[in-house]
């Protein structure tokens, strides 16, 4: 494999290369963790599917891990679960890393 193939990010949609990551959507998905998709693929996969598929690589990730960070944190201040809300709260952000290293930084901005 030559150096130029190995950083092609390939839609599992159409099968198509997704050559800007402004046409790149992550979405979580199962065998694979992190499933990249076209942007105009994601629509045709959101018709399709039943329940919402939020985007990793979104602004709505974001707002979840926010979320997700300070309702931890107030839980775990209040409580002694402290393993279990470290653990939760984790859950979200190394999924959005893990998204990135699989898919998101194989392109130059």
């Amino acid at each position: 494999m030559d150096g130029a193939s190995q950083h092609k990010v390939i839609c599992s949609y159409c099968g198509d290369v997704i050559s800007s990551k402004g046409d790149l959507v992550t979405l979580l998905s199962f065998p694979e963790i992190v499933d990249s998709v076209h942007t105009r693929c994601y629509g045709e996969l959101s018709l399709r599917r039943s329940g919402p598929r939020v985007p990793l690589n979104s602004a709505g990730m974001w707002w979840m891990m926010a979320v997700f960070g300070a309702v931890c944190l107030f839980l775990f201040l209040l409580r002694n679960f402290d393993f279990l809300f470290i653990l939760v709260g984790c859950i979200v952000p190394s999924i959005r890393l893990i998204s990135w290293i699989m898919v998101e930084r194989k392109f130059r901005d």
